[in-house]
Formats: structure tokens, sequence, C-alpha cells
């Protein structure tokens, strides 16, 4: 799958924007405003709820998709309406290929989980290599005597469910275009994410967590070919 109607994508980003209809915690509600409503990034996109037509519409793959969803969700108001404009931005042009781009964010936040909590660093290191494996077009090494993270639930409940949840799907993914998979990668991705923010030490800290993860989403966006 390579990205494609890009140019389409930029402009419809400035338009809901500059309409000041991108929000946070709707789909897509229609109102009297310059695009006819208001939403999130998959609502400004496809003026519905469906991810699936972001995929089929711009070739950005669907856990993608629900990654970047994700994040938008949790930055400020002001913070995700640049977002979703530096995303069409940061895809650049047509013929792209984004489907590493999931893995490569999922492998880089379990890094990060490996110095902030108390878990299992020597099954999240083999998830992480499974992960670097995917990234590079490979399979997941698949070790059955491996099984998911054991953690104390005490110490980091999210830490556990994040390494786990990406154990399981990615030992278990014959396709990844599956939306089924792409949901419960997305979902890993999704623990692993809050994960970091649970570990972070205040609101402020949190709020920098999520930054730096839109951050290195854009950037990992970018430097995709």
């Amino acid at each position: 799958m390579l990205t494609k109607n890009i140019g389409q994508m930029k402009a419809s980003a400035i338009q809901h924007i500059e309409a000041d209809a991108v929000t946070q915690g709707e789909y897509w509600e229609r109102d009297g405003n310059a695009v006819g409503g208001h939403g999130c990034f998959i609502g400004c996109l496809t003026h519905g709820r469906n991810a699936e037509d972001i995929e089929s519409e711009f070739g950005m793959p669907l856990i993608l998709v629900r990654l970047t969803e994700s994040i938008f969700e949790r930055l400020t108001p002001e913070a995700a309406a640049k977002f979703f404009g530096d995303i069409p931005e940061a895809i650049g042009k047509d013929g792209k290929d984004l489907s590493p781009v999931a893995w490569q964010f999922l492998a880089s936040e379990l890094r990060t989980l490996l110095h902030v909590v108390d878990t299992s660093r020597e099954n999240m290191s083999k998830v992480v290599a499974g992960l670097d494996s995917l990234a590079a077009g490979g399979a997941f090494v698949d070790n059955p005597d491996t099984s998911p993270v054991d953690c104390d639930a005490n110490h980091d409940a999210a830490a556990a469910l994040s390494a786990a949840a990406a154990f399981i799907t990615f030992r278990n993914a014959t396709n990844a275009a599956d939306a089924h998979v792409a949901n419960a990668a997305a979902d890993a991705a999704d623990h692993a994410a809050l994960a970091a923010l649970s570990a972070a030490p205040s609101r402020e800290a949190a709020r920098e967590v999520v930054n730096r993860q839109a951050k290195t989403l854009l950037s990992l966006i970018a430097a995709a070919e």
C-alpha cells in the first residue's frame, strides 16, 4: 500500500483548520460552518467515522490511522489541530510506504518503557526485537518458550498490559492489513503510550510525553520512503 491523493489530504486539512472545524471527542457532527460540520482527525477527513475510508482514500495503513487518532485525542485542543495539519505535511507526497511506521513507533515506545517502568526487561526486549523485524519488512520472530511479560501488577499494570498485548498481537499476526490485526496492534501501541503517560510524575510531564509521541510519529512518517 502506497500513499495517494496527499495533495487532496493537505487541502482538506487546511480547509478544516481554517474553518475551526477540528475538535476532539467526536467523529463528525454536522453544522452550518464553512465545511458543513466539525470533528476529529478521522471525522474531518471522511465526514464520517470509518478509519478504513482514510486507508482507501489516502493509502494510510489502518493501524497508523488508529494510532494517529489516539495521539490526536490526547493532545491539547490547539496542539491537536496543529497535529492534524502536520500529518499530511509529514507524508508529503504520493507513493510512500507507511506500513513500517506503526511498528517503528511501538518499538520506540516500548524502548522508552524499558527506562521508565519496572517490568521484565528480557521479555520486553524480545518484543522490541520482533517489532524491529516487522518494521524492516520481516516477520515477528516467534519463540514458543516466550510468554507475555510477567510483571507485578502493583508496579505498573499498564506496562504489563502493553507488552502482553504487543506480544500476543504480533505473534499471531499473519496479515498486517487485516482490520482485526490493525485494531489490536493499535490497541497495543495505545497501551504502550498510556504506560509511558502513567510513569510521568505530573500532569505537565504527561503532556510532554504526548507531545513527544506526536513528534516521534511525525518524524517516522516524514522519514518513510
